[in-house]
C-alpha cells in the first residue's frame, strides 16, 4: 500500500519513471501474494497505474506487456485498449493497433472512445474517405473538439488537391473556420486558411503570366482576382503571426502578400524579420 500511494504522489507530480518503479514494486508484491494464496485477488488497479506510468515515462515495451496483461484479465477500462492501440500505431504496427481496437469495441460496444484510434488506423492504411466518414461521426459526438474539425479540414484539403476537387477544398475551409470558432488561437487552422487563399491568388497570377500580350483585359482581371484572394489570406496570416511570431513560412507569406498588394514598406518589414531568423 505504501509503495502504491507513493507511486500515486509521484505520478501526480509527473515523475513517471519514479512512479513506475513504485507501482511495479506494489504490483510485484501483490503477484507474490496472489501466487501464494488461492483467495488472493490480483490488484489490476496497480497493474493499470504501472502501465500508465510506463507509457508516460517512455517505457513502451513495459506498457505493452502490462496493457496486454490487463486485457487478458478482462480489466474494465477502455483506456487500456486505446492506449495500447496508440502505442502500436506509434511503433508503425497498424495491424496490431487495429486488432486491439476491434477487441475493445467487442468489450465496450456502446463506447465512442475508439473513434480517434480508428481514424488514425484508416489514415495509416491510406483510406482517407473512410477516415473522413469516421471523423464526421466523431465531430457530431464531440462538437467542441477543435482538433477534430481541423483534422477534417486537413483531410478534405489533401483529398481535394489529389483529385482536383474544388468542392472538397471549399469544404476544408469550412472545417478550418469551425475549428477556429472552437479555438480562436488555433495556429495551424489560421495558417492553413491563409495558405488556401494565398495559393488561389498565386494560381491567378500564374494564369495571368501565361497569357499572350494581346489579352491585356484578361491579364488585368486575373491580377485583380489575385489581389482579392491575397486580401482574404492576409488576416489569417496576421493572426497566425500574433500567435507565433517565429514561424518563417508565415513571415514569407506576409512579405509576399504585402508586396503583391503594393505595400513595399510592410513587405520589407516582414522580410527583415525572417532574414534575421536565418
Amino acid at each position: 500500500v505504501a509503495a502504491f500511494n507513493k507511486g500515486v504522489s509521484l505520478y501526480k507530480e509527473k515523475n513517471y519513471e519514479a512512479a513506475y518503479d513504485k507501482f511495479k514494486t506494489s504490483t510485484d508484491l501483490n503477484n507474490l501474494i496472489y501466487e501464494g494464496k488461492k483467495e488472493a485477488v490480483i490488484d489490476t488497479a496497480s497493474i493499470a497505474m504501472t502501465a500508465y506510468a510506463a507509457q508516460n515515462g517512455g517505457n513502451e515495451d513495459a506498457a505493452i506487456e502490462l496493457y496486454n496483461q490487463l486485457i487478458d484479465l478482462k480489466y474494465k477500462d477502455e483506456n487500456v485498449y486505446t492506449s495500447l492501440s496508440s502505442i502500436y500505431m506509434a511503433k508503425g504496427d497498424a495491424d496490431k493497433a487495429n486488432e486491439v481496437i476491434v477487441k475493445g469495441k467487442e468489450n465496450f460496444p456502446e463506447s465512442n472512445a475508439f473513434l480517434i484510434n480508428e481514424i488514425n488506423y484508416l489514415l495509416k492504411q491510406g483510406k482517407p474517405d473512410e477516415a473522413i466518414a469516421k471523423m464526421e461521426e466523431a465531430a457530431r459526438l464531440y462538437p467542441d473538439n477543435a482538433s477534430l474539425f481541423f483534422a477534417l479540414g486537413s483531410n478534405y484539403e489533401n483529398i481535394g488537391k489529389e483529385r482536383g476537387d474544388m468542392k472538397m477544398m471549399e469544404k476544408a475551409t469550412e472545417y478550418y473556420k469551425t475549428a477556429l470558432e472552437k479555438k480562436p488561437d488555433y495556429f495551424d487552422a489560421l495558417y492553413n486558411l491563409g495558405a488556401f487563399y494565398y495559393n488561389k491568388a498565386a494560381e491567378k497570377l500564374k494564369q495571368a503570366s501565361d497569357l499572350p500580350l494581346s489579352q491585356e483585359g484578361k491579364f488585368n482581371q486575373l491580377n485583380k482576382e489575385a489581389g482579392t484572394f491575397f486580401k482574404e489570406a492576409l488576416p489569417f496570416f496576421e493572426q497566425a503571426d500574433k500567435i507565433n511570431d517565429k514561424d518563417i513560412n508565415t513571415l514569407i507569406a506576409l512579405k509576399e502578400i504585402h508586396a503583391n498588394l503594393g505595400d513595399l514598406t510592410k513587405s520589407n518589414e516582414y522580410k527583415k524579420r525572417y532574414e534575421a531568423m536565418k
